[in-house]
């Protein structure tokens, strides 16, 4: 996760200020998540002491960014609990998804709902184009310019961590890739606005570490599987009791030394093996199946492709369950690498590939409980299939920014 800001000059009370702020950010995500909510559950749910909950709930109060509700009855004596709630028209967080030849732009309230989106295609990357994306969104929209908080890039390669340039990509060419300083000049226009700009497997660490505590063994690896490979691993340190999130280039670890040359110039990666346009070739060439497909990253066409093929594999095709075995076969033994080296007890994964549901999930945990052994840990991993909507990870990206605003 890159942020793009001004600089600041540094003050002597920055530890009490994060302790603060980060403070302030959990219990802001604590109203979000279960609002409405009063503040004596509140207080119940918080590790906090009582007095810094309502501390900090009234400097929230104060600043606009969460708002008293009508009286709800309680339990007993009949009192009435005064709600607390998320002011979703405090401000705005847009998400910028960088694709292959095209951008997705999505705006959310601070609550995390969907307002309004655009899908831009056959273009290059041009901050005056992206800039010009964001205003007619918030315009059509009839939103605040003044309310914009956040922009966030989502950028499906290696960024430079001090300035923030785009790099380089594996799924699709530098050609395409004419501006590299979009987070630069975004902030340049946006002066007030918090810019970040992250790769995909950041965000899907991140969405794992938010969305998914508690609700699977740790160590976690989570693999997006469509037109590429992203991966996030979520673990946790035992003596102090945190949980940690971080991405992993899964994708373009080499299981085959001397196979197929790979976008990123080596030989045998997982991509040129296991993403979902290499499934939709083999299907074609051994079940005789004629599935239309593209290798374009974020390409619509291969969302239908796979359902189509989802649906062949619950009917019992048996050519489509053969070469689907096959690719599971594959899929396991690129997985397992990253298993033995991180000691992995639980795997999610999502994309287009997780359309397949439950036959290609239970095809997946029997070929690995038959077929390969686990170096580190029980041997029993745990594995499941996660939403494949990309809004998931768009949200994601949006929790990331507000995270980082309140760190401000």
């Amino acid at each position: 996760m890159i942020q793009i800001r001004n600089i600041k000059q540094p003050t002597y009370s920055t530890s009490q200020r994060e302790i603060k702020s980060g403070n302030t950010m959990m219990l802001f995500n604590m109203i979000r998540d279960n609002m409405p909510i009063s503040r004596v559950n509140l207080s119940r749910n918080c590790p906090l002491a009582v007095s810094t909950v309502s501390s900090l709930v009234e400097n929230l109060l104060e600043k606009n960014w969460i708002v008293e509700k009508d009286t709800v009855s309680t339990s007993g004596k009949g009192r009435h609990a005064i709600m607390l709630e998320v002011n979703a028209q405090m401000g705005y967080v847009v998400t910028v998804e960088l694709l292959s030849r095209r951008y997705i732009c999505t705006v959310y309230d601070i609550c995390l709902h969907k307002i309004s989106g655009i899908d831009i295609k056959n273009t290059i990357y041009d901050s005056n184009h992206i800039i010009t994306s964001i205003l007619t969104l918030m315009k059509s929209s009839k939103l605040d310019i003044e309310k914009l908080l956040g922009i966030h890039l989502i950028f499906p390669g290696i960024i430079d961590k001090v300035s923030g340039d785009l790099i380089s990509s594996t799924v699709f060419p530098d050609i395409e890739i004419l501006n590299r300083h979009l987070a630069i000049q975004l902030k340049s226009h946006f002066p007030k606005v918090d810019v970040q700009i992250s790769n995909n497997g950041t965000i899907i660490a991140f969405k794992e570490f938010a969305l998914g505590k508690g609700l699977s063994a740790l160590p976690l690896l989570s693999v997006n599987i469509d037109e590429a490979i992203f991966g996030g691993i979520v673990t946790s340190n035992e003596n102090s009791n945190m949980t940690f999130c971080f991405p992993v280039e899964i994708g373009h670890s080499i299981i085959n030394y001397r196979g197929e040359r790979c976008l990123c110039g080596n030989r045998g990666c997982m991509e040129t093996l296991c993403t979902t346009p290499v499934l939709f070739r083999k299907l074609n060439e051994s079940a005789h199946m004629n599935l239309t497909y593209s290798e374009l990253f974020g390409s619509e066409i291969n969302v239908d492709t796979m359902h189509l093929v989802a649906k062949e594999l619950e009917s019992g095709n048996r050519e489509v369950e053969k070469v689907i075995q096959s690719y599971t076969e594959t899929l396991c033994s690129a997985l397992l690498s990253t298993i033995n080296l991180l000691g992995i007890q639980s795997v999610h994964i999502g994309g287009d590939l997780a359309i397949l549901g439950k036959p290609f999930l239970e095809m997946l945990k029997t070929t690995f409980a038959a077929s390969f052994s686990p170096l580190i840990g029980t041997g029993n991993i745990h594995f499941d299939l996660f939403n494949s909507d990309y809004e998931d990870v768009r949200q994601a990206a949006t929790m990331m920014s507000l995270d980082n605003i309140f760190r401000e």
